[in-house]
C-alpha cells in the first residue's frame, strides 16, 4: 500500500510539472508577439502586458525547474533537502520578480502619460485579445493544482492571473482610446495593474517567506519563558499546533490523494505514547484503508440494519455504507479493559482519550484533516465483537483521516480560559 500511495503522490507532482511546462511554452510565444507588436503600435498597455509576460516566462520557468529538481533529486541518497522549502523558495523568488515588474510598469506608464505617443489601436487590440485567450487557457491548466496550496504552483497561478489582468485593462484602455480618444487610459491601465500586482506579490512573499524561515508568532508567555531561560522554540510550535487543531470532516478531504501508510503508523506510534495508569495501554485500533474502507462501510451498515430495530432509517444506513469512502483511512477507537479490573474503568477511558488527542495533534502537525466521531455503530454492543473487543471493553468511536482539499485557516472558537479557571495562590485563612 505504501508503494501505491508514493506512486500516486509522484504522479500528482509530475502532473504539476507537465502543466507548468505547457503554460511556460504558451506564455513565451505570446510574450514575443506582445512585445513586438507593443513597440510597433506604440501601445503602453500592450507593451506593459508583453514585458509583464516576459517576467512571467522567467518566473514560470523557475516554477517548472523547481518541480523538475524536486522530482529528480528528492528521492536520492546523495542530496538531502526539504521539497516544500524548495517550492516555497521558488514561490518567493517569483514574488520578488512580480514586484520588480510592477515597479517598472508604474514608472514606464507615468513616463508615457507625461509624454504621449501615437498608438495603433486596432492592431494592439487584436494582439491583446490573443494574449487574454492564452492567459485563460493557462489559468484553466493551473486552477485545480492551485487549490493544493503549494506556494510554487500558487505563484504560477498568480502570474497567470496577473497576465490576465493586464490583458483586460489593456483591451479596455485601447478600446477607450480608439473610440473616445481617451488616450491617457492606456497609461492608467499600466498604473492600475502595477498596484494590483504589488498586492498579489506581497501576499505571496508573506506566505512563502514565513514557510522558508519557519516563522512562529511570539506570544507573551513565550517572551516571559525566554526571560526565565526556558527553551521556547518547541513550545511555540506545539502552541500553534494546538491552536490550529480542529475537526475537519470527510467531505473536505481530497479523495484521490491518500495519506501514506508510514504517516499513519507514526500517528499511531504517537498515540501509544499517551499517559496511562500502571502502563495498561488500553487503546486498541483497527485501521481501514483502500478496499478496507468499503469493508468497514459494509460492516457498520449491516450491524446498524440488523440491530437498529424500529429506529432503522434508510438514509442513515446509506450514509454508514458510503461515508467511509471519502476518507484516506478510518481507525476504530477501542478501550481494552484490564483483565483483573485493578483500575477504575474511567481511567482506562481517559487514557484512550489522551491517545486520541495525540492523534489529533499529530494529524494537525502533518497538515492533514481528521475527525473523531461517536456516531454510527459506536454504542451498539453487537459491534464490539466485529472489532476484536470483549464484553467488558468499550468502543469509543471512529477516527477519520484524509488530505485536505483546501487549507483550513479558521481557528475553533473558545470562551476566555480565565472564565473557567479558579486560581488559588495562597493558603486558605492566610492573607
Amino acid at each position: 500500500m505504501q508503494q501505491t500511495n508514493t506512486r500516486d503522490h509522484q504522479d500528482h507532482s509530475h502532473s504539476h510539472e507537465e502543466r507548468t511546462k505547457w503554460v511556460v511554452l504558451l506564455t513565451a510565444v505570446t510574450m514575443v508577439a506582445e512585445i513586438s507588436f507593443g513597440y510597433w503600435t506604440n501601445s503602453m498597455a500592450l507593451l506593459a502586458d508583453g514585458w509583464h509576460m516576459a517576467s512571467h516566462v522567467f518566473a514560470l520557468g523557475l516554477t517548472w525547474v523547481a518541480y523538475f529538481v524536486a522530482r529528480k533529486y528528492s528521492q536520492t541518497e546523495n542530496y538531502s533537502f526539504s521539497k516544500l522549502k524548495l517550492l516555497a523558495l521558488s514561490g518567493f523568488t517569483s514574488a520578488v520578480v512580480l514586484q520588480i515588474v510592477a515597479i517598472i510598469m508604474a514608472i514606464e506608464s507615468v513616463t508615457r502619460l507625461m509624454n504621449p505617443v501615437k498608438i495603433l489601436f486596432a492592431e494592439a487590440i487584436i494582439v491583446a485579445v490573443i494574449g487574454l485567450i492564452v492567459n485563460g487557457v493557462s489559468a484553466l491548466f493551473l486552477h485545480h493544482d492551485h487549490e493544493h496550496y503549494d506556494h510554487n504552483i500558487r505563484s504560477a497561478y498568480l502570474h497567470v492571473l496577473a497576465d490576465g489582468l493586464t490583458s483586460i485593462t489593456a483591451i479596455l484602455a485601447l478600446i477607450a482610446g480608439m473610440y473616445w480618444n481617451i488616450y491617457w487610459l492606456d497609461c492608467l491601465s499600466g498604473i492600475i495593474s502595477s498596484f494590483v500586482i504589488t498586492k498579489w506579490a506581497f501576499d505571496l512573499m508573506k506566505g512563502s517567506g514565513t514557510e522558508l524561515i519557519d516563522f512562529i508568532r511570539t506570544t507573551a508567555s513565550s517572551t516571559i519563558a525566554a526571560q526565565q531561560g526556558l527553551n521556547i522554540k518547541a513550545a511555540e510550535v506545539l502552541n500553534e499546533i494546538i491552536k490550529k487543531r480542529r475537526s475537519i470532516y470527510p467531505y473536505q478531504y481530497e479523495k484521490d490523494k491518500p495519506v501514506p501508510d508510514a504517516v499513519i503508523w507514526q500517528i499511531l506510534e504517537n498515540a501509544s505514547r499517551a499517559p496511562n495508569h500502571k502502563q495498561t495501554e488500553p487503546w486498541r485500533f483497527n485501521v481501514y484503508s483502500g478496499e478496507g474502507l468499503k469493508q468497514f462501510g459494509e460492516l457498520q451498515a449491516s450491524v446498524y440494519k440488523q440491530y437498529a430495530g424500529q429506529a432503522f432509517n434508510e438514509g442513515r444506513y446509506q450514509k454508514l455504507l458510503h461515508y467511509p469512502l471519502q476518507s484516506s483511512h478510518v481507525i476504530s477507537i477501542g478501550m481494552k479493559r484490564n483483565e483483573d479490573d485493578r483500575l477504575p474503568e474511567i481511567e482506562e477511558v481517559e487514557a484512550v482519550a489522551c491517545a486520541v488527542q495525540n492523534m489529533f495533534l499529530s494529524v494537525t502537525a502533518y497538515g492533514l484533516g481528521c475527525y473523531w466521531t461517536t456516531a454510527g455503530i459506536t454504542y451498539f454492543e453487537e459491534a464490539k465483537e466485529h472489532l476484536g473487543l470483549g464484553k467488558k471493553d468499550k468502543l469509543l468511536g471512529f477516527f477519520y483521516i484524509g488530505s485536505v482539499k483546501k487549507p483550513v485557516t479558521a481557528v475553533s472558537k473558545r470562551t476566555p480560559v480565565r472564565e473557567k479557571v479558579n486560581w488559588i495562590n495562597h493558603t486558605p485563612g492566610i492573607k
